[in-house]
């Protein structure tokens, strides 16, 4: 199985740009770079958003990468909202089991 990574997008509400850098355009770069490279599935781990988990960015990054087609999966990191992730991605976030 081939994946590839995508991590720390730190994406912001729209018209946002931190630190003066476009994450959205950045991100849709990434996703645009990857359509010369065969992967069975993308990982994305966070930070997906750059401060604190919006609804609004999840479902901008949800719908780029349907835009996309891309298997893909979430993950979720401590600038994000894991169970606000899970109402946007669903099935997209792994269940981690602790033992």
């Amino acid at each position: 199985m081939r994946l590839i990574q995508l991590t720390d997008l730190h994406i912001a509400e729209a018209g946002i740009s931190p630190y003066d850098i476009d994450v959205r355009g950045n991100f849709i770069e990434a996703l645009e770079q990857l359509r010369t490279i065969s992967f069975d599935l993308l990982v994305i781990s966070g930070d997906l958003c750059y401060d604190v988990g919006t609804l609004s960015t999840y479902q901008y990054i949800k719908e780029t990468l349907a835009d996309y087609g891309y298997p893909y999966t979430v993950i979720p990191g401590n600038h994000d909202d894991a169970a606000m992730m899970r109402e946007v991605f669903g099935e997209a976030i792994p269940t981690l089991s602790q033992g």
